[in-house]
């Protein structure tokens, strides 16, 4: 386009020359020594004009020649980071697709003229990792590192991953606390080092980790709650093995407030603090949660714990009777508190009110040890039968072998 623009451009202006000189065509002599030329201005001005453009073809064509070499290998090169580039993206396809031999091969075959040969050694190395060749992802991760930069964390959190993927849990921990994360990558950092805590069950770091992944949203909520759950969970069960009752006390107090409203992790608090002889703290904390939610398992939990106020336990459950309605395992708890204080004839209603209600056997088995304790055995003989049919499936029918108590009358629940 170019060359026909200056074409056109010397067309007109000799056309111009033309018509100007159409009436005087001028004169021009040229000298040289004993030579001379003489020629009209028209003719001396073409022949100029036809020498320079000889010229400049002639000096394009030899610099053309001269520069063709570079400009094929240019083209060349051009040509090998294009197919490098193709092989990326195919290397990748074949990975996800499950075809990693041929995904490590095509990865790897124009990696000296990628233009980013880190991408391409790292997912070789993962193809390899797949493959169990360990040796060859290991050197494919080595020369990714060699050749990205210092300060790029990516080649440490694909060493750290696949670590983790080939269960090497310590190794992938030391990589992974090698980083120092900045705000692109400290969520995916975060995820890993979650999965290094939990498969190394450090509940401790997983803990102190929970403010971390709060703030980068390493995890969707559903997954946080889970993980609070189980690292409270945790640091309650181990604070009671080593009978700490500071630490016990610590990790409650350390809890978010929904987790604490959580009805299991309640339960599991609670039958800890039986376990540590905390019964009074137990009682209250059970007491506070049903004024607003029904429990089944902390009903049950609050019939087991010997407080200094079983009088007061029962007026609980007659309270928990009016809101929530007369529940089996309210009876159940009734009962046995009844016992407790050997307040017999209350004890054996509330037990054979419970069993109409809900045959079970451990309904069963405390109703017939109260009746070996009031010197009945022959019925407390039948009921082991019953309880022990019922445990087994052999019985669903409600209990009739024990009269009602017309002695105590009125309500099982104490009013």
């Amino acid at each position: 386009m170019r060359a026909a623009i200056i074409l056109i451009a010397v067309l007109v202006a000799s056309v111009t020359l033309g018509l100007f000189l159409r009436e005087d065509n001028g004169y021009a002599l040229l000298a040289w020594g004993g030579w001379s030329l003489e020629t009209s201005l028209v003719a001396f001005l073409i022949g100029l004009i036809a020498a320079i453009v000889a010229a400049y073809l002639i000096s394009r064509t030899f610099l053309g020649t001269i520069r063709l070499p570079g400009r094929i290998r240019r083209r060349s090169r051009a040509r090998r980071r294009h197919q490098a580039a193709m092989d990326l993206a195919r290397g990748a396809l074949e990975l996800q697709a499950g075809h990693w031999t041929r995904s490590e091969r095509t990865l790897l075959a124009h990696v000296d003229s990628a233009e980013h040969p880190v991408a391409h050694y790292v997912t070789a190395a993962r193809a390899a990792q797949l493959l169990g060749a360990m040796e060859r992802r290991d050197r494919y991760l080595r020369l990714a590192y060699e050749l990205a930069d210092k300060d790029d964390p990516a080649i440490l959190m694909t060493q750290a991953e696949l670590a983790l993927q080939d269960q090497q849990f310590e190794r992938a921990l030391a990589t992974l606390n090698s980083l120092t994360p900045d705000d692109s990558n400290a969520a995916s950092h975060t995820r890993l080092l979650v999965r290094c805590y939990e498969a190394l069950h450090d509940w401790s770091k997983l803990r102190e980790l929970l403010p971390k992944i709060r703030e980068t949203r390493a995890l969707d909520a559903e997954a946080l709650d889970n993980l609070e759950f189980e690292v409270y969970r945790q640091a309650i069960r181990m604070a009671v093995e080593r009978n700490d009752i500071a630490a016990l006390e610590t990790a409650w107090r350390d809890m978010s407030r929904p987790l604490k409203r959580n009805g299991e992790m309640l339960n599991e608090y609670v039958r800890n603090l039986r376990r540590m002889k905390l019964d009074e703290t137990a009682a209250d904390l059970i007491e506070q949660h049903l004024k607003q939610h029904w429990a089944e398992p902390l009903v049950l939990q609050y019939g087991l714990l010997e407080t200094k106020k079983p009088a007061e336990q029962l007026d609980y459950i007659q309270k928990w009777t009016e809101k929530y309605g007369q529940q089996p395992v309210s009876l159940l708890t009734a009962a046995r508190i009844c016992r407790r204080l050997k307040i017999w004839g209350k004890a054996k209603q509330n037990f054979e009110t419970c069993l109409r209600l809900d045959p079970n056997p451990q309904a069963y088995w405390e109703l017939a040890e109260l009746l070996v304790e009031t010197g009945e055995p022959d019925q407390a003989q039948r009921l082991y039968q019953e309880g022990l049919k019922n445990c087994a499936g052999l019985s669903q029918k409600p209990m009739t072998a024990i009269k009602p108590d017309t002695e105590s009358g009125g309500s099982a629940l104490p009013a």
